[in-house]
């Protein structure tokens, strides 16, 4: 049984998607080196408790009963949940927070800005966008924080998010203004990839394959190709593979007029651009 030490965790406040996909990405790596110590346990919050059986096998992960306590030991701090809850949780968080400690937000659409009115100005406040795709370490961070952040804090954040992002890329942006373009592009982008998939299994069900078969020929299909994509060091990868799989006059070829002339691009643009004005407008509609 892990012994925990309260002055020497990651928090993590919310076991929605993106906290759990956080703590099994940590997972694969085993124990995370702590900044000062070399040990480093996780603990996680959230106010369903029933949540906590999906921790119960991991050893080094602590789902937490006194918020108040944990918020005082912690070093760094991650807020994942809900961007309407943001208020009520730096409520109740506030006044525990030590000047050293980091809070991380994960929450799509809450400034910086946001956070800092409901805790304090001195607060050390850092912003990522990532995606679920850190629960196998192959997630990409945009990072930027405020100037309260320190070169020693950088190297703590960075060592955090740089496991989840081995097969990805962790990026400190210079400016906030980018973040909802981020998040449309980027944060949502596995579910866009993940439809694509099922569709895909739903056609191949069509064509007689069994559920089972269409699942894994799909799944198949995107791991290959995303492999190929990956292989090749230019901006024109993708139409470069693709022409080699599209023979001219083939079948291939006949699949993708289809595509483009039902306006597939223009669909997918619509498609992100909503995400991208939701993004925006979430701060409006998260008080109303």
């Amino acid at each position: 049984m892990t012994n925990y030490n309260l002055n020497n965790m990651t928090l993590i406040i919310g076991a929605g998607s993106l906290g759990s996909a956080l703590v099994s990405g940590r997972e694969i790596y085993g124990e995370a080196d702590d900044f000062d110590t070399g040990k480093n346990y996780i603990s996680i919050y959230d106010i369903d408790k029933k949540k906590k059986k999906l921790f119960k096998n991991n050893p080094d992960v602590k789902f937490i009963k006194n918020l108040s306590d944990a918020v005082k030991g912690s070093k760094i701090i991650i807020l994942t949940v809900k961007p309407k809850d943001y208020k009520v949780v730096c409520k109740s968080i506030k006044n525990d927070i030590k000047k050293s400690t980091i809070i991380i937000s994960l929450m799509a659409g809450i400034k910086i800005s946001d956070l800092r009115k409901e805790l304090f100005n001195d607060t050390k406040i850092v912003r990522v966008m990532t995606h679920i795709g850190i629960e196998m370490n192959s997630g990409t961070a945009f990072i930027y924080a405020n100037n309260k952040i320190n070169n020693s804090d950088k190297k703590k954040i960075d060592s955090f998010f740089g496991l989840l992002c081995i097969l990805g890329k962790v990026h400190w942006l210079k400016s906030e203004n980018n973040f909802d373009k981020y998040t449309a592009l980027i944060g949502s982008g596995p579910a866009y990839v993940m439809y694509f998939g099922e569709c895909l299994v739903k056609v191949f069900k069509k064509f007689g394959l069994s559920n089972g078969e269409a699942n894994l020929h799909a799944a198949l299909l995107l791991e290959s190709s995303a492999s190929l994509a990956k292989m090749y060091d230019s901006n024109i990868f993708f139409n470069y593979i693709k022409n080699r799989v599209a023979s001219k006059g083939g079948t291939t070829e006949q699949a993708l007029k289809v595509l483009q002339s039902s306006n597939f691009e223009k669909i997918l643009e619509k498609a992100i651009r909503q995400a991208y004005s939701k993004s925006r407008n979430m701060l409006n509609k998260k008080n109303g």
